[in-house]
C-alpha cells in the first residue's frame, strides 16, 4: 500500500517521527505506525522492545546492506522501491531516497568487469529514444547524483521480442544488476517477515528474468536465493528452476543434488550449462 501524500512529506522533512532506523552510516527517522504496518518483526520489536534500543526508540540493523535497507523504508511508505518499472518510476519520485555514506557501491555501479560485458548485463537501450523494451521489466530507477553511464547490449538469444514502447521517462535510467537487487530484497522480506514486500520483490524478479536472466546479474542473484533463505522458502527458488527449464532447458529436479549446489554457482558453470547439448538438437 501508498501512504497519503501527508504522510510521504513528513517521512521527508523528518516530522513527528518517532522511531530511528540505523544501519551502517543510514539513518532514517521513520513512524513506527508505517514500519508496524508493514513488517511484523517492527511491531515486535516496537511492542516488546527493551534495553537501550527501546529507550532510545531507536532500531540498529548492523548486518544488513544500507541501500537495501533504505529500499525496504521506503517500500513501507510507497508500496514500491527502486528499480521498478518504466510505467511506476515517476510515482517513486515524491519520496526522498536517502542513501547512507558508508554504503556499498550503488547497484548501477558495480558488475563492470570485461566479463559482465561479454555475458551481457545491460538488455535494454541506455537512450530515451523509443525501442524494445520488456514493458514491465522492473530494472528502472530515478536518476540520482549517483549514477554511473550504463553498458548497452542486445537482447539474449531466443527471448521473445517485447512491444514496441514509448520513449523512455527523461530522468531515469537502467541499473545493471536488477535480479540481484530483488534477490536481495526477497531476502530482507522474509528477514523482516514482511508479506508484501515479499510479494513485491518476489513479481519484481519475475519481470525481470526475460531481459535479464543471460548475465552475471542472474548468476548472483541465483546464489543469493539459495543462501538468504531457508531450503522451505520456494518463493524464488521455483522461479529459478523454472528459469532454468525455459532459458536453459535444464530439469534441475532431475540432476540430484544439482539445486543445492546453487548457491555456489560460478561464471564457469553457468556458461557450461549455456552450452549443453539440448534435447532434439
Amino acid at each position: 500500500m501508498s501512504y497519503p501524500a501527508s504522510i510521504i512529506k513528513a517521512f521527508n522533512d523528518g516530522d513527528y517521527s518517532d522511531l530511528v532506523i540505523t544501519c551502517g552510516n543510514l539513518r532514517l527517522d521513520v513512524h513506527k505506525l508505517v514500519l508496524c504496518t508493514g513488517s511484523k518483526f517492527f511491531r515486535n520489536a516496537c511492542r516488546f522492545g527493551v534495553g537501550k534500543e527501546a529507550e532510545d526508540q531507536c532500531i540498529d540493523l548492523p548486518t544488513d546492506d544500507p541501500e537495501m535497507v533504505r529500499r525496504m523504508i521506503v517500500f513501507f511508505y510507497t508500496g514500491d522501491y527502486e528499480p521498478t518499472s518504466i510505467c511506476d518510476v515517476e510515482s517513486l519520485r515524491s519520496i526522498n531516497h536517502s542513501r547512507s555514506s558508508d554504503d556499498p557501491a550503488p547497484v548501477s555501479s558495480r558488475l563492470s568487469s570485461p566479463t559482465a560485458y561479454l555475458l551481457g548485463l545491460s538488455i535494454h537501450s541506455n537512450s530515451t529514444s523509443s525501442a524494445k523494451h520488456n514493458y514491465a521489466c522492473s530494472c528502472v530507477a530515478n536518476v540520482t547524483e549517483m549514477v554511473v553511464d550504463q553498458p548497452t547490449a542486445s537482447r539474449p538469444p531466443n527471448t521473445p521480442d517485447a512491444a514496441i514502447l514509448p520513449s523512455r521517462k527523461e530522468d531515469t535510467y537502467q541499473i545493471k544488476n536488477p535480479l540481484t537487487v530483488h534477490a536481495s530484497m526477497y531476502a530482507l522480506a522474509d528477514k523482516y517477515l514482511s508479506e508484501p514486500l515479499a510479494s513485491c520483490a518476489h513479481a519484481k524478479f519475475k519481470s525481470c528474468l526475460n531481459d535479464h536472466w543471460d548475465s552475471v546479474d542472474f548468476i548472483e542473484a541465483v546464489q543469493i536465493v539459495y543462501s538468504s533463505t531457508l531450503d522451505s522458502n520456494r518463493g524464488l527458488r521455483d522461479v529459478v528452476r523454472q528459469t532454468f527449464r525455459d532459458y536453459f532447458h535444464v530439469d534441475l529436479g532431475g540432476l540430484p543434488g544439482a539445486e543445492e549446489e546453487l548457491a555456489h554457482i560460478d561464471k564457469l558453470s553457468f556458461l557450461l550449462m549455456k552450452s549443453w547439448p539440448k534435447k532434439g538438437k
